[in-house]
């Protein structure tokens, strides 16, 4: 059982002329307590609880009032009167020999930071403000598996479900749903020594709520290639969305208009060559006991099944 707590505050002195540039000069005191509870039921099972207020403060780009375009019909301003927002969490964990494999968690946020679209003669604005309050239930899990000694997989899920107010009469009032999203790696080893190795790693976004927008499904299909040619020269090869599948569409509600917005990143093909210096005999012996310690663990480890 643990509880601890900090105090921040912050207050504004301005001296000299009026400001060309409006700031946020509003006084705030503040108490940020964290407090966690853990059941240790066995060796191998833990439960922990686990409380929370943090604050998120604006960053740069969202305060600097000046236009930074993103194309020739499009920019953002930020806004210096942001303030920051707030959030309460709270946490239930089941810790399975180190692992946090499944967790139950809240949120619940004030005064959260968003940004808003409008026109201006043609050309598409997105400013900043402070004018939601959300809350989030989501449920996640992590699980790793070694069927074999040459394959190790590692999989997230998560379950959310979201639930916004807004205070700004551009979007909507009140929006909520649900989302998920899936993630799977496989690591590969093609020979005992270990010195050819690959990597498969998936990803799935579900239709998904997040906070005002409304994601589409997306999915992405990653590969990897490693090849230690010698002791000290390994030649790496990444593919990133082999499949060209990975566009990020979202549907939202701004303005009495019902609006939409697609964003793809390229995919890309990479191949590097690493030399390391110095000398590897001294490392030899201290690198054979790290892949001997990491063959014992995953034998022993409950993940492992």
């Amino acid at each position: 059982m643990g509880f601890t707590s900090r105090f921040e505050g912050r207050v504004y002195t301005i001296a000299g002329g009026p400001l060309i540039i409006p700031l946020n000069t509003t006084p705030y005191f503040e108490l940020f307590p964290t407090a966690s509870i853990t059941f240790q039921k066995s060796d191998d099972h833990a439960f922990s609880l686990n409380y929370g207020r943090r604050i998120s403060r604006p960053y740069y780009n969202q305060l600097n009032p000046f236009r930074q375009y993103l194309n020739p019909n499009a920019y953002f301003e930020g806004n210096p009167s942001l303030q920051p927002s707030f959030t309460n969490s709270i946490k239930l964990s089941h810790i399975y020999k180190g692992f946090p494999i499944i967790s139950l968690s809240y949120d619940h946020t004030t005064n959260w930071i968003g940004d808003i679209g409008s026109d201006n003669n043609g050309n598409q604005v997105l400013t900043f403000q402070n004018f939601r309050n959300k809350s989030n239930y989501e449920l996640s899990t992590l699980s790793a598996f070694y069927p074999f000694k040459w394959l190790e997989n590692t999989n997230m899920f998560t379950l959310w479900h979201i639930m916004v107010n807004s205070a700004s009469p551009q979007t909507q009032v009140n929006a909520k749903g649900w989302g998920a999203y899936f993630y799977t790696n496989n690591s590969i080893s093609f020979n005992q020594a270990k010195t050819i190795s690959g990597d498969v790693t998936f990803m799935y976004i579900f239709p998904s709520q997040d906070a005002i927008y409304r994601w589409k499904a997306m999915v992405s299909l990653d590969l990897g290639l490693k090849v230690a040619a010698t002791k000290k020269i390994q030649i790496a090869l990444n593919a990133t969305d082999i499949l060209k599948s990975r566009k990020y569409a979202i549907d939202m509600f701004v303005n009495q208009i019902n609006q939409q917005a697609l964003f793809r990143p390229d995919n890309s093909y990479k191949i590097s060559i690493s030399y390391k210096f110095g000398n590897s005999k001294i490392k030899q012996d201290e690198n054979q006991r790290r892949v001997e310690d990491d063959d014992r663990t995953k034998k022993k480890s409950g993940m492992g099944m």
